[in-house]
């Protein structure tokens, strides 16, 4: 996992330099709106209809849909709802509450993203969602996964076990010539009082396209049977003096650090650090605020450089030599340096 996360983040910063000659032009804000989702407002509008566009139908490269076999399915649970998951997907991040993963990676990215929102203004009903999509705040939710977004489209989603709405569209991380292509549906889980979101979005250079792949996770979803969630309750109870990775992150927002190798902290928020230089940078540089096009690119070499460093250091990690709570520290600032290089481009996810 350190390696694979390691490449990640090396491929965010190798990427945004290489496309940041683009455009340095930032989405304007407007103010805060709070509706179901509680983002912030955006300027798009909702489509005049309900027809969702296939991604072939708006992309010119007649890509493969990613097929599904029938034995290589996880299970993966989220919140009381069970949701089969083709293997190519792989895990970056997986609780009961969020899973994150990837099925392509590197100059293109496919990306799955799963997770639970807690409403404490609404309750959490069909009907408020169809008054947040009629009004327009689901759009404006859905296009603040890009720094530009087209027309949202959306429609009405029921599987019988489940009934919410699908929205699509497709839109561009600013700075980036990558066109993305994305498709979030989002349902109450009155069951447990939890908006749940499943979203897909794959740049269109992918060598799939994932519109299918996306129908059949949303078709696959289904609420626990009694005898399932009492397995999951006798599990939990089996493991209830094992600390899950919910449980670090809730120490670690406590200032409790206890469990984690003194050492492994000093470096990992070394490595915090150098991000942290990197992406200021970043900002600057779209701000607009770095004249000197020569002190620019001294400073782009450097960071190569100490990125390189930092590389072989992760790589260099013996993992048999980790404590739990060092796995939980180490997701947890790769995560947060994931969320903070996303940011250079208005773009940020809650994992």
């Amino acid at each position: 996992m350190k390696k694979i996360i390691s490449v990640l983040l090396c491929l965010s910063v190798f990427g945004a330099m290489a496309l940041g000659s683009g455009s340095s032009n930032s989405s304007e804000k407007t103010e805060k709106t709070k509706e179901t989702t509680g983002v912030e407002e955006v300027d798009t509008s909702p489509a005049d209809n309900d027809v969702v566009p296939s991604e072939k139908d708006s992309d010119a490269v007649d890509r493969p849909q990613r097929s599904t076999s029938s034995d290589d399915i996880n299970g993966v649970v989220i919140d009381k709802c069970k949701i089969s998951v083709p293997d190519y997907w792989k895990p970056k991040v997986s609780t009961s509450k969020k899973f994150v993963a990837y099925a392509e990676t590197g100059e293109q990215v496919a990306m799955l993203h799963i997770h639970t929102y807690v409403d404490t203004e609404d309750p959490v009903t069909f009907e408020v969602l169809k008054r947040d999509t009629d009004n327009g705040a689901m759009s404006e939710y859905f296009a603040k996964n890009f720094a530009s977004c087209g027309e949202v489209s959306y429609e009405e989603y029921d599987n019988g076990e489940i009934k919410g709405y699908i929205y699509s569209g497709t839109g561009k991380n600013q700075g980036s010539d990558l066109d993305f292509f994305a498709q979030m549906l989002c349902f109450p889980s009155e069951k447990s009082g939890t908006w749940i979101y499943v979203f897909v979005e794959n740049s269109k250079n992918c060598e799939y396209q994932y519109s299918e792949a996306f129908r059949n996770l949303i078709d696959s979803i289904r609420f626990l049977t009694s005898d399932e969630e009492a397995e999951i309750a006798k599990e939990a109870e089996k493991n209830k003096d094992k600390y899950s990775y919910d449980d670090y992150v809730e120490m670690f927002s406590k200032g409790d650090f206890s469990l984690v190798t003194p050492s492994f902290k000093e470096e990992m928020d070394a490595y915090e650090a150098f991000y942290d230089e990197y992406i200021d940078f970043m900002k600057k540089y779209y701000s607009g605020g770095t004249s000197n096009l020569g002190d620019m690119l001294n400073d782009y070499n450097k960071m190569i450089e100490k990125e390189m460093e930092w590389a072989d250091t992760i790589d260099g990690i013996d993992e048999g030599t980790l404590t739990p709570a060092d796995d939980a520290y180490f997701l947890m600032v790769s995560l947060r340096i994931e969320n903070k290089l996303l940011s250079i481009y208005g773009i940020s996810f809650n994992f």
